[in-house]
């Protein structure tokens, strides 16, 4: 199964809580935390963040929950 990134979060209990939602969904999904990134932070955030991944077949209905979460205020 191949996966893609859906979208990245700065915070890792923002994507964790994502990945929760989409799994209850029936969506499979990874989460990967930027290694070091606590370790060193970039003095302005620079690219650390937390990826969300999910199988390419389900990309737009994971976007598409992920909208409608948005728009009801969850995240």
């Amino acid at each position: 199964m191949d996966y893609i990134l859906l979208n990245t979060y700065s915070s890792p209990e923002n994507a964790y809580i994502v990945a929760g939602m989409l799994r209850s969904n029936g969506i499979d999904c990874r989460v990967s935390e930027s290694a070091g990134s606590e370790l060193f932070p970039a003095p302005d955030g620079g690219v650390s963040g937390t990826a969300l991944y999910v199988p390419s077949a389900q990309a737009d209905e994971a976007a598409r929950l992920i909208k409608d979460s948005s728009d009801g205020h969850i995240l």
